[in-house]
């Protein structure tokens, strides 16, 4: 099983890995949250609670990745683990949804097709975990 410290290293890598035209301007991939889309991802033990809060809509790709990232408990549990994985998941493939991959240059299609097959084994992983 993937440890928290595992994941957060394997995400930290995965944001230095951006193309530098995202990090600068989000360039090619802006928008990738739908319009008025401020979902976040409820605490499946705390409802009342944000695990990961409300993204600002019309957010890049780059935003979402940072904000998730800054989001990411030190210990969750397994609940906790699932929901925040699933969700960002979830958000990564709206995103792509949203990007046209003709006007995306190869090499940042490619980091985010690795992106979300990174997390989905994150998604499959804590989806095998034993429950707490």
């Amino acid at each position: 099983m993937t440890t928290t410290t595992e994941a957060r290293s394997a995400n930290t890598a995965e944001l230095r890995n951006i193309p530098h035209d995202h990090k600068r301007s989000g360039a090619r991939m802006t928008s990738v949250t739908p319009k008025g889309t401020t979902n976040g991802i409820r605490d499946p033990e705390k409802p009342d609670q944000w695990l990961v809060p409300p993204l600002p809509a019309g957010s890049t790709l780059y935003v979402v990745v940072q904000h998730f990232l800054r989001c990411g408990r030190e210990n969750p549990t397994d609940r906790q683990r699932n929901a925040y994985y699933e969700g960002y998941l979830d958000i990564l493939r709206t995103a792509g949804e949203q990007i046209d991959e003709r006007s995306v240059d190869p090499l940042s299609w490619r980091w985010y097709q690795s992106l979300c097959h990174a997390v989905s084994r994150c998604v499959e992983t804590s989806a095998g975990s034993k429950p707490d």
